[in-house]
C-alpha cells in the first residue's frame, strides 16, 4: 500500500545505476501523485529475493515491471502498461488502440534502448561491470 492508501498498482524494475534509467524512475514518481507504482532498484539485493520470478541479467538488459495480477512486463510493453494506469498520461492511453500507436510506443522504446546502450558503454565504471558479468 502507498501512503495515500492507494493499492499498488505495478512494481517498476530499474537500474538506479544507469544515469537515464535514474531519471526515467525520478520522472514516473513525480507523475505518479497517486502511488500506484512501487520501484524496485535492481542493484539491490533484496529485490531479487522479494521476486523471484525476476532474472538479473534479463533485468539490467531492459526495463521490467510486474503488474497487480503477476503479469510480468518488459521494454515497451512497460510503457504500454504506463500509459494506462497513470492517471497523468491515462488521456494518451487511446494511442494504444491501434497498430500505428503499439508500433509508436516500441520505436520510442528502441530509441531509448539505443541511447541507455550508447551511455552505458560511454560510462568506465558500468563497462567494467559489463565485462565482470561477461562469460568470456
Amino acid at each position: 500500500m502507498s501512503s495515500n492508501n492507494t493499492q499498488v498498482k505495478a512494481y517498476l524494475f530499474f537500474d538506479d545505476e544507469c544515469p537515464l534509467c535514474l531519471r526515467f524512475s525520478q520522472a514516473l514518481k513525480r507523475i505518479d501523485s497517486d502511488g500506484v507504482i512501487e520501484f524496485h532498484s535492481i542493484r539491490e539485493p533484496t529485490t531479487f529475493e522479494l521476486f523471484p520470478q525476476l532474472d538479473t541479467l534479463e533485468c539490467q538488459a531492459t526495463v521490467h515491471l510486474l503488474t497487480h495480477d503477476h503479469k510480468l512486463l518488459k521494454g515497451s510493453e512497460v510503457i504500454d502498461h504506463l500509459i494506462g494506469i497513470l492517471p497523468a498520461v491515462s488521456k494518451f492511453s487511446w494511442l494504444l488502440d491501434n497498430q500505428i500507436g503499439k508500433k509508436t510506443t516500441q520505436l520510442f522504446y528502441g530509441v531509448l534502448q539505443s541511447y541507455r546502450e550508447s551511455l552505458l558503454n560511454r560510462c568506465p565504471k558500468c563497462k567494467n561491470r559489463a565485462r565482470d558479468k561477461c562469460n568470456h
